[in-house]
């Protein structure tokens, strides 16, 4: 797996892609189910640490951790930008959508 920022701001987004896993399929033969996702973490430009943010696959564009996980974890990742938090709070992330929205607030609201 390799590592790798998206954007790098005020703010950082960085991704993880992997292939997925090999799966059988329902009827148990050989036949088998790949699915491609990619993790997504954010957090303050001079942090050491990014937090998870959300998780996409690419078979079906279904994405994990939207809403609530992406809420929790800004109160985490930017305890001390109160503007920042509450942007978030106010947001309403689709899937799919999710990374533009998170820039655009990022844009709008600057923590250091």
């Amino acid at each position: 797996m390799w590592f790798y920022i998206i954007y790098d701001k005020d703010v950082k987004i960085g991704g993880i892609g992997a292939e997925g896993g090999r799966r059988p399929n329902a009827g148990g033969t050989s036949t088998v189910v790949t699915f491609a996702n990619t993790a997504y973490y954010f957090g303050k430009k001079n942090s050491e640490e990014l937090v998870f943010g959300n998780a996409t696959t690419a078979s079906n564009g279904f994405a994990i951790g939207t809403d609530s996980l992406i809420r929790k974890m800004a109160k985490e990742a930017f305890a001390g930008c109160p503007k920042l938090i509450d942007a978030i709070e106010k947001e309403d992330f689709k899937n799919g959508d999710v990374l533009n929205q998170l820039k655009a607030i990022f844009e709008k609201y600057k923590c250091k």
